[in-house]
């Protein structure tokens, strides 16, 4: 039988694209070699000049060198061209800011205000309580009294509606896609030729922005537009390929303003103190910190101690909450339901506990419950992450009733609940970034152990503001610390190669490189 025909047949082509399912734009000869064990495909080299001749496959120099399908660089193609039409551009507008109000301002805020009004683009970086977002919003609220056209973005419907709450309704931040119209049955909002009309554009939680969105959105701007990127380069890194956050600010192209004092939490409050030791890679190491509350369990318990946590009075009497679901929120790092401890099984549990009365007999859902959207509606208005409760639902007739935390109603006719919600007790860390809780349970199941990295344990630990519970072996985060995501990314090196950024946007031939096969030979 013959060998089936297409780009992705070639093993070489699937490595690649192996090496972007696990959030690599490119690979080098160690990552490659390590696709080739695990996924026991070959890396063909007699497939190389075909493919790089059609433009499929692009070898960058370098120490060391990297290789990558074009399809998998189209992202930071586009970043990097961007970049480039800003060079050519030169410097953009200054921002109508003054000068800051020191009295108000930690010195850093004032350093980043002055940096960003004088500069007009940058970045503004920070860890957990470091006054971030309430800089932003003193910024939009004088640049709109400037008549400025102002737009704030994040990636995701959960970070845009926290982000919302704390805006004080100067300006309504939406979605990326929702600004780009990269939505289902929407023209997208701009073109080549017709980019995004507005004067300054604020980018918040960049670093959950994988490539491919970010090329999307530099993609849209004019040159002369005012960007500010807002992030926390030590969270997660996306969940698809790419870091451009961190790529920006360990490249040194944009300016870089780091917020450093921390606002948030009260004086004498151990969570910051935490959160910078994991920073650091130094975890835990038998010390005890302020509001931080180890309970260690082994691993057959863990899960039944963070059900009787959350569903017996100790919440209540500890920490004195007085509405559980919306003041304590667990977070795991895994979701599958096969797996004890996750998101889908704790769920499950506490709300058969909390609603042992089902009143809709066999259905998932009950009157009641802690329900979180899992997808966007925008005729609706309700957006993937937004959370609140289950008032009403008739699963015969397709209704539901929603009411969200900040109290809006949804009432939903012929709507399949199971497709739109799902249970919200627990969730996995990935999907609490961009958000915060007075009281964090964070799940430390050794069966997790695998899935604990440095950035996980950070992002986690920050989004406890009062008080923080540690249930299960405390060893993991020792452990965990000392394990970094990394990626491999190209978008260095396509900086200042716009012609290559243009083949490979539009998937034609890259320039010749007569010894690509030789250097194949020689790094495999």
């Amino acid at each position: 039988m013959p060998a089936p025909t297409g780009r992705m047949t070639h093993a070489s082509l699937r490595l690649l694209k192996l090496a972007g399912e696990q959030g690599h734009t490119a690979a080098d000869a160690s990552l490659v070699a390590r696709l080739q064990r695990v996924s026991k495909l070959t890396w063909q080299k007699h497939e190389l000049h075909p493919l790089y001749e059609e433009g499929d496959l692009i070898f960058l120099d370098g120490s060391p060198p990297l290789f990558a399908s074009a399809s998998g660089l189209v992202g930071e193609a586009r970043i990097a061209t961007w970049e480039a039409r800003c060079r050519a551009f030169g410097s953009p507008p200054t921002l109508p800011l003054g000068p800051p109000p020191e009295a108000r301002y930690s010195a850093s805020q004032c350093v980043a205000w002055a940096g960003l009004s004088r500069r007009g683009v940058g970045i503004l970086n920070g860890g957990p309580g470091t006054g971030k977002t309430f800089l932003i919003g003193e910024m939009i609220e004088k640049l709109i009294a400037s008549n400025k056209i102002v737009e704030v973005c994040a990636p995701t419907g959960k970070a845009a509606s926290v982000l919302a709450s704390k805006l004080r309704g100067m300006v309504q931040p939406c979605t990326i896609h929702r600004l780009l119209g990269l939505i289902p049955g929407q023209s997208p909002a701009y073109n080549s030729y017709r980019k995004l009309d507005l004067d300054v554009l604020f980018v918040d939680e960049c670093s959950m922005i994988d490539a491919s969105l970010m090329g999307y959105l530099v993609d849209a701007l004019r040159p002369e537009t005012n960007v500010i990127f807002v992030g926390d380069v030590d969270q997660l890194l996306p969940v698809g390929a790419g870091a451009p956050f961190r790529d920006f600010i360990y490249s040194g192209w944009l300016p870089l303003f780091t917020l450093t004092e921390v606002q948030r939490q009260a004086t004498g409050n151990g969570i910051i103190d935490l959160v910078g030791e994991i920073r650091q890679g130094r975890g835990l190491n038998g010390r005890s910190f302020p509001n931080v509350h180890v309970h260690r369990y082994p691993k057959g318990e863990i899960e039944a101690r963070v059900v009787d946590c959350y569903t017996s009075g100790y919440l209540a009497d500890k920490f004195r909450l007085t509405d559980i679901p919306r003041q304590c929120l667990i977070i795991t790092p895994m979701k599958q339901a096969k797996l004890d401890s996750s998101t889908e099984k704790l769920n499950e549990i506490i709300s058969h506990h909390l609603l042992p009365e089902r009143t809709l007999g066999k259905s998932k859902f009950t009157r009641g419950d802690r329900v979180m959207f899992t997808v966007n509606d925008y005729k609706q208005g309700f957006v993937n992450g937004e959370v609140g409760t289950l008032e009403d639902y008739k699963r015969s007739a397709r209704q539901a009733i929603i009411r969200n935390d900040q109290g809006r109603i949804y009432e939903l006719e012929d709507y399949d609940l199971h497709k739109y919600v799902d249970w919200f007790y627990a969730g996995t860390i990935h999907k609490s970034q961009g958000s915060e809780s007075p009281v964090v349970i964070m799940v430390l199941d050794p069966r997790h152990a695998f899935a604990i990295t440095r950035n996980l344990l950070y992002t986690g630990a920050s989004r406890a503001k009062d008080d923080l519970i540690l249930i299960g072996d405390p060893a993991l985060v020792d452990e965990g610390v000392r394990r970094v995501e990394t990626r491999i990314t190209a978008l260095a090196r396509l900086r200042g190669k716009e012609d290559l950024c243009k083949k490979i946007i539009a998937r034609a031939t890259v320039p010749d490189l007569s010894d690509l096969v030789d250097l194949v030979e020689e790094y495999f």
